[in-house]
């Protein structure tokens, strides 16, 4: 990586003016090909009254009853770390070796994220500052020294060697260095506040999404600019995901639907267009070939990544779901929302292909 800079936002300016913007009129002719296309497509699906709901194999109640309002995995698969809607966080064990562990002395949690290795739980909060969790023996916290408060999201590197972190009251992204224990950079070129923040699977780029803002921005960390930009979509994303293997995006843009973009070419490759209203949290799977979706009413389902055929509809018994995720060994779907219970899948029974297996 380069030396330790920060990024102006009149150089920021300047560059993206010098980058190629990737656009996506409304009525283009890949558009119209992939409209009558998706028509052709649409036509081959199976009638949404044969794509089974399936209800989850297992619940996980935690101390407090409060809805959940995002969750993460840690690595092994076996631990989920809660945040309610009361900004407070807990710690679950899946296989029911431990008991719940409520963390305190954190402030008002806002965003959480395992470290690659998971021995560390990183947390952005209301208060000035970010939170470093040690979890190996007996659970301490410290801070990092980071001149952030009100975090919207943060996200560690595919190595844990660097955090990068957003927001609410910042348009700049804040990437310190965790082995080192300090800054590395600040990413400036949002003209609003930061709300999301994802590094690509080879750590080498970050991509960012700011309140009220049609343009995602892709970071080069080791120049520390942006190389390229989405935008133009229908409607402003609110929310993302990278494929593992690099290669894709997926967003919800436009009203009820989701959208997946090949990352080479720039161009919108599926579309999902039959949720009910639109989604709040968007996953892949550990393997590409699975994408997850939870809606803001409380429905969710899993649909093939590379064809857009819908395989599940989830049974939640929710009326909100706030975020989904694959476990990262691919063998469950998590998903939570307005109480305070994890609800789980078998990935497995879900891919089964015969009705009666289910």
């Amino acid at each position: 990586m380069a030396n330790d800079r920060i990024v102006e936002d009149a150089d920021v300016e300047r560059w993206a003016a010098e980058s190629i913007p990737v656009r996506f009129p409304l009525w283009s002719r890949a558009r119209i090909g992939l409209a009558i296309g998706s028509v052709v497509l649409l036509a081959w699906l199976p009638p949404s009254g044969k794509v089974r709901t399936v209800r989850p194999a297992h619940h996980t109640p935690g101390i407090s009853p409060n809805p959940i309002v995002r969750f993460a995995f840690a690595p092994d698969s076996r631990t989920i770390a809660t945040v309610d809607d009361h900004e407070r966080i807990e710690l679950r064990r899946l296989d029911g070796s431990s008991p719940t562990i409520p963390i305190d002395g954190t402030g008002h949690v806002k965003a959480i994220a395992f470290s690659p290795d998971g021995r560390l739980l990183v947390i952005g909060r209301r208060e000035p500052d970010v939170v470093l969790v040690e979890l190996e023996g007996s659970v301490s916290t410290r801070t990092l020294g980071i001149d952030v408060k009100n975090t919207s999201d943060l996200a560690c590197s595919p190595d844990g060697r660097l955090l990068a972190v957003a927001s609410h009251e910042s348009s700049r992204i804040v990437v310190w260095d965790l082995a080192a224990g300090r800054e590395r950079t600040i990413l400036a070129g949002h003209r609003t506040p930061a709300q999301l923040v994802r590094f690509t699977p080879d750590g080498r780029s970050l991509v960012s999404l700011a309140i009220n803002d049609h343009r995602l921005l892709f970071w080069d960390l080791a120049i520390g600019r942006p190389i390229r930009r989405l935008e133009n979509f229908a409607t402003r994303p609110n929310c993302l995901a990278y494929s593992p293997d690099g290669r894709c995006l997926a967003t919800s843009c436009a009203p009820q639907s989701v959208q997946i973009w090949d990352l080479e070419t720039c161009r919108e490759v599926v579309r999902i267009a039959e949720l009910g209203f639109p989604a709040r949290s968007l996953v892949f799977s550990p393997d590409d070939r699975l994408l997850a979706v939870a809606a803001g009413d409380g429905s969710a389902s899993l649909w093939n990544a590379v064809t857009g055929q819908p395989i599940r509809r989830l049974e939640t018994g929710l009326d909100v779901l706030n975020d989904i995720a694959f476990s990262p060994d691919g063998r469950l779907i998590a998903l939570g929302g307005n109480d305070g219970s994890l609800r789980l899948w078998d990935v497995a029974t879900l891919l089964a292909a015969s009705d009666g297996s289910d």
